[in-house]
């Protein structure tokens, strides 16, 4: 709060209205000062995944999971014979590595995951589970679990990013696309993660 005086000059504390002397009355007036603007943090929206960067999908070796790029070279098709993952992601299956660039970026931050799915047009599951975790981290989002139909559909989720580096410096998003084992597949054409906070 800014304090103006006129008239008469004197001492005059936070808010005083007095007679100096003989003159006139002291009158404050107040005029408001703008508050400082809240510091904000600047939003980042990176396609981790588009029909040009399908490639980014890795398949890690481990005989219950695979992925290739479908027959029209729109979309990733993953499938999966695993009945059984942990809750923060053990580092087998299907993945698409967000580069470390963005996963600098993303540190302490909370996420919204969007991955653009349906089911495979052959052999098709119904629901599948993702998870976005950190190299080096101890925890993950858990994961998430999405109903897909025969048409791409948008699906999201939030995840606060810790704030520890990740240790490969890259991010992953881990993919089960059967959790029932049953070897049936999702397409993926698009995923893209934002800053929300």
């Amino acid at each position: 709060m800014k304090t103006i005086l006129h008239g008469a000059t004197c001492l005059v504390g936070l808010l005083v209205l007095a007679s100096c002397g003989q003159g006139e009355p002291a009158v404050v007036a107040t005029e408001p000062v703008a508050e400082a603007a809240a510091v904000s943090k600047p939003k980042l929206t990176a396609a981790v995944v588009d029909g040009t960067t399908l490639r980014r999908f890795l398949v890690v070796a481990n005989r219950a999971d695979t992925g290739s790029i479908n027959a029209d070279g729109s979309a990733y098709e993953l499938r999966s014979t695993a009945t059984k993952r942990v809750a923060f992601g053990d580092g087998d299956g299907v993945l698409a590595r967000v580069p470390a660039e963005t996963a600098a970026q993303l540190t302490g931050r909370r996420v919204k995951v969007t991955i653009n799915a349906r089911s495979a047009p052959v052999n098709g599951s119904s629901v599948f589970k993702v998870m976005y975790f950190r190299p080096g981290s101890k925890t993950g989002s858990d994961w998430q679990e999405f109903s897909v139909s025969d048409a791409f559909a948008p699906l999201s989720f939030e995840y606060d990013v810790p704030d520890s580096a990740s240790s490969n410096g890259f991010d992953n998003i881990g993919f089960w696309a059967d959790p029932e084992g049953k070897g049936r597949g999702i397409e993926i054409s698009a995923i893209t993660v934002e800053t929300v906070d």
